[in-house]
């Protein structure tokens, strides 16, 4: 019975670090959004409908709770939940018409850490957001857009739900050196619209139509890496399985576009004592869209090369260089980057900078890009060479 008793005790004492937190904020915000294109002679593109005045008033009372507690040094939870009691009015000076909205949004986060034993360690972290953009939030990187039309939809808030949940297991041998990581990661978008993109001579147009169709994405990784301690050099391994849907409108008609893409590669770090060291990573990825009733089977390949080294002849010098190579079935483009900084020990007041960007110069980048909302098939990006120099004098040393 006492020892019943002593052990309860000692589970007791070993439930510390409780902390509980309750936040109380009021936010008052007010946007407009004016654009006007009357004299643009623009085949099949009514510029009318991009003319916009608009004004958003958003009242917002957040209250935030949140709850951390570590047991008995091998669990570890934080909590935190969010509710938005929220106030919007939208005015259309242009056509004169208001809006008004009243809304209670809940948001919330749960991140768990497990010490299962000695070098294992499960992590599980979710999260549940409610957002609403703001129209300025929604015209914005030189994209005309039908805000209006946007507002006149059944879900003219635009709001969105963003939910996530990563898990990671690791386990690390601290007589061998080495680590492995194995995990996890899956998200889920809900967004009240598809995108379509148009090209005219002047403008980049993208058209918002409602969808009934979210965007899925996630993947599973590992990763292997070993120190070698003679050496003072870390090498791994790693790979990336994943795929992604999101809705996208052609011909008039919407569908759920699908990709995968895996990837493996290798990196490679050093911790000399010297006066230098350096990292390489070196990345291979494929990427394939299944045929559908809009496209063709589309396949890409890219092998990716980077090489950092910092150099340090001298402590009051130092010298970083960021090197990358990609390789694509029909091109292949390096970069190189520079930087210097010289603080020098006779003239401690003194210190200079230098930095150049695309060192080589490299006029263009091809790469195909995949993300929600968008695929760019062989789209070229111009990098242009920036070279930075600063010169600073301290009067306070």
């Amino acid at each position: 019975m006492f020892t019943g008793v002593r052990n309860l005790s000692n589970v007791i004492k070993n439930f510390k670090n409780q902390n509980l937190e309750f936040e109380t904020v009021y936010d008052n915000r007010k946007s407009n959004l004016i654009s006007n294109l009357v004299e643009v002679d623009e085949p099949n593109v009514n510029f009318e409908l991009y003319n916009n005045n608009l004004t958003t008033l958003r009242k917002n009372i957040k209250f935030k709770f949140s709850y951390n507690v570590d047991f008995n040094r091998k669990i570890s939870l934080r909590s935190k939940l969010y509710y938005n009691n929220l106030n919007i009015k939208l005015e259309d000076k242009f056509l004169s018409n208001t809006f008004s909205h009243k809304l209670n949004l809940f948001s919330g986060n749960l991140n768990l850490n497990y010490d299962i034993a000695d070098g294992n360690r499960l992590y599980i972290n979710t999260s549940l957001k409610n957002e609403i953009a703001d129209i300025t939030d929604l015209y914005q990187n030189s994209i005309l857009m039908n805000v209006r039309a946007i507002q006149s939809k059944s879900n003219n808030l635009n709001m969105s739900t963003n939910f996530k949940l990563d898990s990671r297991y690791s386990y690390f041998n601290q007589s061998e050196f080495y680590n492995i990581i194995l995990g996890t990661n899956y998200e889920y978008i809900s967004s009240p619209y598809a995108l379509r993109f148009r090209t005219s001579n002047l403008f980049n147009v993208i058209q918002r139509t409602p969808s009934d169709f979210g965007t899925n994405q996630g993947s599973i990784y590992t990763d292997i890496n070993k120190l070698l301690y003679f050496a003072k050099t870390r090498i791994g391994i790693r790979n990336q399985l994943g795929f992604t849907e999101f809705s996208r409108e052609a011909t008039a008609r919407q569908y759920l576009q699908k990709t995968f893409n895996y990837s493996i590669g290798s990196y490679l770090i050093t911790a000399f004592k010297g006066w230098t060291n350096f990292t390489m990573n070196i990345d291979y990825r494929k990427t394939v869209v299944p045929e559908n009733n809009f496209s063709e089977r589309f396949t890409t390949e890219n092998t990716d090369f980077k090489l950092s080294a910092i150099i340090e002849p001298r402590k009051d010098l130092t010298i970083k260089l960021n090197y990358q190579k990609i390789f694509w079935p029909n091109l292949s483009s390096d970069f190189l980057d520079f930087y210097l900084e010289f603080n020098p020990n006779i003239l401690p007041q003194l210190s200079s900078k230098l930095s150049i960007r695309n060192v080589f110069n490299t006029e263009s980048l091809a790469y195909d890009n995949f993300s929600p909302t968008i695929i760019e098939k062989n789209t070229f990006n111009i990098v242009p060479r920036i070279i930075n120099f600063a010169l600073t004098w301290n009067l306070t040393k």
